[in-house]
């Protein structure tokens, strides 16, 4: 394969706890594939739970800060928990959007943030930075036979001014 490609990892406060071994699988397949995953250092919740139900500038803070973390070191954002890439994603789009608040959210988080990192879910990726042709030659125990259905949740995918990605085209491997 060819070079690293790195990104900083946001776990989150889910795949640290509940969702621990899915958090494994994404690391152990991220390594598999040439996808360098650094721990943004000090990160918080982001508060996907509830923040966004509570308090419209604590929805923004929260996942604010974690992008400042993250551009201050000069990386782009992985998120594997698709309701923390939905409030990264959210939080990036509003910013970017709309510069008094950016300001604002600033202030709050006592740091900078110029709005210059991207966030990606790691299923994009696997499929599009690394690519299906890539995952294909280093699979070891085809699964054949099974039948799959697969879920990824809505947030994902909408709405998809905000997230832009769009429905993957997952062909066969």
């Amino acid at each position: 394969m060819g070079k690293t490609i790195k990104y900083g990892y946001y776990p989150g406060c889910s795949l640290e706890a509940s969702a621990k071994e899915y958090n494994l699988s994404m690391e152990e397949a991220a390594k598999l594939l040439g996808v360098e995953l650094e721990e943004l250092e000090d990160w918080n919740c982001c508060g996907a739970s509830s923040g966004h139900c509570t308090n419209y500038e604590l929805s923004l803070a929260l996942p604010a800060r974690n992008l400042a973390i993250a551009e201050k070191a000069k990386l782009n954002v992985a998120v594997a928990c698709a309701a923390c890439f939905l409030r990264f994603k959210q939080t990036n789009h509003d910013l970017k959007a709309n510069e008094g608040l950016r300001k604002k959210i600033e202030k709050l988080i006592g740091m900078n943030y110029s709005g210059n990192v991207e966030v990606k879910h790691l299923i994009d990726i696997f499929v599009n930075d690394v690519g299906l042709d890539e995952i294909k030659k280093r699979i070891k125990k085809p699964l054949k036979g099974l039948k799959l259905a697969a879920y990824y949740g809505c947030y994902l995918v909408r709405p998809p001014d905000v997230t832009q990605l769009m429905t993957l085209k997952i062909r066969k491997l």
